[in-house]
């Protein structure tokens, strides 16, 4: 189990060029994963307790297309009583879908997606 994931090379160099008022010689920073600052962390998890871990269960990752049927029914009962037509329904499926995709390919911390988004992307527009 990796209980966090490390920034990339590039983004922990321009959170130390940023310096964000606070010590950047690595030498100084104390908080630690191991040999890791905790800075360089995107998340931390914490151990789950004995009692819980019965009740993990890995559900995976959907494929494309049954995400893609996931958006199309967030977007029809979230929208229907919009004035949009079928075909720009699904050409905003269509949007959203291929934006999960080029998030899901990024190597850095904006890789991460889900659902929940969506549901965001829904709320704004």
């Amino acid at each position: 189990v990796n209980p966090y994931r490390k920034h990339t090379p590039a983004m922990i160099d321009s959170l130390k060029k940023a310096g964000l008022g606070y010590r950047t010689n690595d030498s100084e920073i104390f908080d630690k994963i191991g040999d890791i600052p905790l800075r360089e962390v995107v998340y931390r998890v914490h151990p789950l307790p004995p009692s819980l871990k019965p009740l993990i269960w890995d559900f995976g990752s959907m494929d494309n297309d049954t995400e893609k049927e996931y958006i199309k029914l967030i977007v029809k009962s979230k929208l229907s009583g919009v004035a949009l037509s079928e075909a720009d329904k699904e050409a905003l499926v269509c949007l959203i879908s291929g934006c999960q995709d080029i998030l899901r390919q990024r190597t850095d911390q904006c890789s991460f997606v889900s659902l929940r988004d969506v549901n965001r992307f829904i709320e704004v527009f």
